[in-house]
């Protein structure tokens, strides 16, 4: 077994659990309807009223807050979400662990509509056991850096991140890297490292495109930026003990809520239902994504190209009040 990685503790427990583990097909959030009015037609319309715009204001103020607090951007970017073909790669388990976690993950998202590559894929989520998640997270920084930047600013949280993610201690840790593009091509709006920069060879520019695949673009419009934020790839270290405080299941979701989103790992969601808390000592801990979770990821993949928090908060908040 490689060195760093000797987890059979932890492999064979996760091996018996997945073995029992059906895994569940993800649901979509389903809104409670509201209680029936009861009394006179006069009193039934007061107390709806007044239930209906109290009620709105503290949701979107806690939409408004949990979108604020779980996410982490690169700073001066919006959030970071999959366009790329969606691959995920697991070691450091037995094949049906493994196997187990994969499928679990693309599963969650498939339900987002992502394309999930075929069998063979070059992976771009990047889930590893580990007996030792510095040790691990120090090795893989200086064996593999590529991993972990795409060379350009923009694309990842910085060095000092980083350091923090070698040495945090936590039962699971992640680093996600992300490229700032062109929402048109696709492209990247940085010149990456061993590209050639600009060189116009025409002695007038008459179109966007003979700025080359890097030219930033301007937009008149103050809401929406001229540019993306796509994520390219993410590195999940997972220590055995993350399985001392909670179930295959549950960790596989908490895995997946994590390689879909740029989640901030020091977010503390004591007063939201959420999967988020699963190695939290505040709050309760569902069996799977909850209804926030699910509303936030389907909020992401909904807000417009370049739109910012609040556009994700917006979208969340609608996905919450919709019938279903």
């Amino acid at each position: 077994m490689t060195r760093g990685l000797q987890v059979a503790e932890w492999i064979a427990r996760a091996a018996a659990v997945a073995a029992l583990f059906v895994l569940a097909s993800p649901q979509p959030v389903s809104a409670q309807a509201p209680p029936a009015a009861s009394g006179g037609e006069q009193d039934r319309v007061d107390v709806v009223e007044d239930v209906v715009v109290q009620g709105v204001r503290d949701l979107d103020q806690r939409v408004a807050g949990y979108v604020g607090a779980v996410v982490e951007p690169v700073r001066g970017r919006t959030t970071a979400r999959w366009r790329s073909s969606f691959c995920v790669g697991v070691s450091g388990m037995e094949p049906v662990a493994a196997r187990a976690i994969a499928n679990q993950v693309s599963d969650w998202a498939h339900w987002l509509g992502l394309d999930i590559g075929a069998p063979g894929c070059e992976p771009n989520v990047l889930i590893v056991a580990a007996e030792d998640g510095d040790a691990t997270a120090s090795a893989l920084v200086q064996a593999r850096g590529g991993l972990f930047s795409t060379g350009v600013s923009g694309g990842s949280r910085g060095t000092a991140a980083l350091r923090d993610f070698q040495a945090s201690g936590r039962p699971v840790r992640w680093w996600h890297v992300s490229l700032p593009v062109d929402p048109d091509t696709g492209q990247s709006i940085r010149r990456l490292p061993g590209q050639t920069p600009f060189n116009p060879h025409r002695d007038f520019l008459t179109s966007p495109s003979q700025f080359g695949p890097h030219g930033q673009i301007v937009s008149s419009s103050r809401l929406l930026r001229g540019e993306r934020d796509d994520l390219t790839g993410v590195v999940i270290i997972v220590e055995g003990r993350a399985l001392d405080t909670a179930s295959f299941g549950q960790l596989s979701d908490y895995l997946a809520m994590i390689a879909l989103a740029p989640i901030d790992a020091d977010f503390v969601g004591g007063g939201f239902d959420t999967i988020l808390n699963l190695f939290s000592a505040e709050g309760s801990v569902p069996d799977t994504l909850s209804s926030w979770d699910r509303a936030f990821l389907e909020g992401l993949y909904a807000r417009p190209a370049g739109d910012s928090e609040g556009g994700v908060a917006g979208a969340m908040r609608r996905l919450m009040n919709a019938p279903r």
